[in-house]
């Protein structure tokens, strides 16, 4: 019986830990491997869709603890942290695991197969869970409007954080993940008057 082979993609800047990810993974003939050193975030997103990989391992603190958001929105891929202790967990819930690089390199390639194995999520298909709160809505009008999250978030006395994860569930319900997407939903549903739009 054939096996899968997954298309895998490494985000990581240090040469020397991505190609040993890669020397590791090479030992499996389930994983197809692309590396990429991009440091520039619009780069990184055209590989991305370019490479379409079932898993993206990735630096973390790379592009900043949110760039999962970003990541995850233009593919649904299983996106995996490689962390080298377990300091940074509190930030990392937006993957769906963690890597240690000081692994053995059979636990690490379990690791990731087990993560490729993990069920999807449900769609939401109840229309009632599809609704937005009312925050989100507000979320919704302001990106709309224009402002950005840290100006959300002030407008709102929340954390960028809390925005992001609010950001994070309306792409999920509405399976919107543009903000010009948003701004049609916002003024088709009355969220904002269409002179509020900046220009």
């Amino acid at each position: 019986m054939l096996q899968s082979v997954y298309k895998l993609l490494i985000i990581e800047p240090n040469p020397f830990i991505r190609l040993g990810v890669e020397a590791i993974l090479k030992r499996n003939n389930r994983f197809r491997v692309q590396l990429t050193n991009t440091m520039d975030m619009e780069s990184l997103m055209t590989s991305i869709n370019f490479f379409s990989p079932d898993i993206i391992l990735a630096n973390p603190i790379a592009f900043g603890f949110h760039a999962e958001v970003q990541w995850k929105s233009a593919h649904r891929s299983k996106l995996i942290a490689l962390c080298v202790n377990n300091m940074y967990s509190g930030y990392l819930t937006g993957y769906d695991a963690t890597l240690n690089l000081e692994e053995q390199p059979e636990a690490f390639i379990q690791q990731i197969l087990s993560t490729i194995a993990l069920p999807e999520e449900e769609d939401l298909d109840d229309e009632n869970e599809r609704l937005l709160s009312p925050r989100e809505k507000d979320v919704v009008a302001f990106v709309a409007k224009g402002l950005t999250n840290k100006e959300i978030a002030s407008k709102l006395s929340i954390s960028i954080h809390t925005v992001i994860t609010h950001r994070r569930n309306i792409a999920k319900k509405l399976k919107i993940h543009s903000p010009s997407g948003l701004t049609i939903y916002a003024i088709v549903n009355k969220l904002v008057n269409i002179d509020e739009i900046q220009a």
